[in-house]
């Protein structure tokens, strides 16, 4: 009985006090340490990834409002697409549908 109690006092490493891996070496730290650069490390995997993937869609300008048939019209005269007569049998059909 009192080997047991002299163990006990000075530690024996069976208890988990003693010379085990938590003896109040910092080990404990360490550990946290590890968890918490695993965790940053992970968020900045995921921030990584969302970002990569999601500037493909953001590098595309946002559709230009819709413009009317009319405004349309013109500016594809402006333009040069369309032809004078394009432009006056066009907009009779315009304005027959309106």
């Amino acid at each position: 009985m009192s080997g047991m109690i002299a163990m006990r006092r000075h530690g024996s490493g069976m208890d988990g006090y003693g010379n085990g891996m938590m003896d109040g070496s910092g080990a404990w730290f360490a550990m946290l340490l590890g968890l918490l650069l695993l965790l940053a490390l992970a968020w900045i995997a995921v921030y990584w990834i969302a970002r990569t993937t999601g500037s493909a869609s953001s590098a595309t300008p946002p559709a230009a409002p819709a413009l009317p048939p009319r405004d349309v019209l013109d500016l594809r005269l402006a333009r040069g697409q369309i032809t004078p007569e394009d432009y006056r049998t066009t907009t009779r059909l315009l304005d027959r549908s309106d």
